[in-house]
């Protein structure tokens, strides 16, 4: 049975099925205080897919942080049953192409065998198809397990572009919550307005489950204890600096294909190839000599190698 994250049992059992919910969340007050605190420390025009969570000022990040939580309090005690904030963030997304973010998966924060852990994303605009609005892929995180974070990929990284065609975009209104499993797929589109899509994030975990970091070593997925403190004081795309190892796992990287993807998401099972007919040899089968195999098997890793 999973894990109860939302005071609300019906918008908890959809959260639960697809992954994610959308509900009224900050008042118009609260959107206001953090749509004027943005500009107030952003006087100058971005390019891209903004992120205050990236700046190199602690204390700035901080700052920012502290304020989003304030003006979470009150919608985050009403909405989640016994669960606890983590960090929060300015994602803004300026016009053009730099800012299209491909269908995606987040980094695991907890150990899934036992938790879930989401984020609560607030657009502190309106958002629709043309200002980059957030699109998500229903009950995608029911389709695989897997480790994910800072150099390990997530398993759909070589279809995003095929995924996108099934997402739903999510229009939403200033101040409204979309709230999603960090193991859903997601995306958002280019904004094509001259005006920047403001929204906010913000990670929440259940009050009992314990922060991890998954880094890639040596070709093994490792799990790291972990704490708020981390994401404001390190660099986290440099791996577990100080954090406590608390093992290795046997994990291989899956790679989903398109093919895989179908039978996964849409339940198509891929068509059996047919057989093509077999041609008598030309010529009488002879011995392979040993040189022959030598060169026909460093052939292959040639092969391999340009691929």
């Amino acid at each position: 049975m999973a894990i109860r994250i939302l005071n609300d049992l019906q918008q908890d059992k959809f959260l639960d099925d697809e992954g994610y919910a959308v509900i009224p969340f900050l008042n118009a007050a609260e959107t206001k205080i953090l749509v004027d605190l943005f500009h107030e420390n952003h006087p100058e025009t971005k390019e891209g897919l903004y992120a205050t969570a990236h700046s190199s000022s602690k204390e700035f990040k901080q700052r920012l942080n502290d304020e989003i939580l304030n003006q979470f309090t009150r919608a985050t005690a009403e909405t989640f049953f016994e669960c606890r904030p983590l960090g929060g963030s300015y994602i803004v997304k300026y016009k053009g192409e730099k800012g299209v973010l491909y269908p995606h998966q987040d980094w695991n924060i907890v150990d899934e065998d036992f938790y879930r852990s989401f984020n609560i994303w607030v657009p502190l605009v309106d958002t629709n198809d043309e200002n980059g609005a957030l699109a998500v892929l229903p009950h995608s995180h029911k389709l695989i397990k897997s480790y994910r974070g800072v150099n390990i990929a997530d398993p759909f990284y070589k279809v995003n572009g095929y995924t996108w065609q099934y997402h739903k975009t999510v229009h939403m209104k200033a101040g409204e919550a979309l709230i999603y499993d960090h193991r859903l797929l997601h995306a958002s589109a280019v904004n094509q307005t001259d005006a920047p899509r403001l929204a906010v994030v913000f990670g929440i975990i259940p009050e009992k489950a314990e922060m991890r970091y998954y880094y890639l070593e040596n070709g093994i997925v490792s799990e790291y204890e972990n704490n708020v403190d981390f994401f404001f004081n390190n660099d986290i795309l440099k791996g577990p600096q100080g954090l406590k190892k608390i093992k290795d796992i046997d994990y291989q990287i899956p790679v989903v294909t398109e093919e895989e993807f179908d039978e996964l998401y849409l339940g198509k099972k891929p068509e059996p190839k047919k057989a093509e007919p077999q041609s008598p040899p030309e010529q009488p089968e002879r011995v392979v000599e040993p040189d022959e195999i030598n060169k026909s098997l460093f052939q292959k890793i040639m092969d391999w190698m340009s691929i």
